[in-house]
């Protein structure tokens, strides 16, 4: 080993949170939306989330819509800090063969119109 090798520190943490809006899944079965995504789309703090399913040859696509009001099928968001939504969606998983745990990862949602439903935000699961 040369004397010419420049060593660079490494500091503990957990890094600082994402500024871009995430939806995150986690390994639990829950599913998050951070303070970015919450601050972009969820600025009134609506208290239930629909989900949609699709998917295509290559991909497998998750859709959000929110309500204030419960309707059929919408699951409650909590939010256990003031910037941050969270529910949980194991039967969702279940019901469309989702590997939560295979899937556990922060993605980028994007807004896609649709016919029926109107206004959804997708988030396309990686492979």
């Amino acid at each position: 080993m040369d004397g010419n090798l420049e060593f660079e520190k490494f500091v503990s943490g957990k890094g600082a949170p994402s500024r871009d809006p995430v939806v995150s899944i986690h390994s639990k079965g829950g599913v998050g939306f951070n303070n970015s995504f919450v601050s972009k789309y969820m600025g009134d703090k609506p208290a239930y989330v629909g989900l949609t399913y699709a998917q295509d040859v290559n991909n497998v696509y998750i859709g959000f819509f929110f309500s204030k009001e419960r309707s059929h099928g919408m699951l409650k968001i909590q939010y256990p800090r003031p910037s941050y939504g969270l529910f949980q969606c194991k039967a969702f998983f279940k019901r469309y063969g989702i590997d939560y745990e295979k899937y556990c990862d922060r993605y980028e949602a994007i807004e896609y119109d649709d016919r029926k439903l109107g206004r959804l935000l997708v988030i396309k699961l990686r492979k």
